[in-house]
């Protein structure tokens, strides 16, 4: 059932190449989950070319804690 409802919505996110979207929630410093809300859909987005800390290594709670401040349940756009 997931992998058929993905490949629905790859055919509504590559038809347009932005999308306005919300930040909901905020994984690591590179890693969110984003609602798109003109396609109804929640996609985990990954920032291309960034390089954050993983979880054990340091300043991986400031990268976080710094993404949270300044996207978290903010209007984004999606290219």
């Amino acid at each position: 059932q997931v992998p058929k409802k993905a490949k629905e919505f790859l055919h509504l996110l590559q038809r347009s190449r932005r999308h306005s979207a919300i930040v909901e929630y905020v994984f690591s410093g590179h890693r969110f989950k984003v609602t798109i809300p003109k396609e109804t859909c929640t996609i985990a987005f990954a920032l291309s070319g960034v390089r954050c800390p993983g979880r054990d290594e340091p300043y991986s709670d400031e990268a976080i804690t710094m993404m949270r401040r300044r996207i978290l349940q903010r209007n984004v756009e999606v290219h």
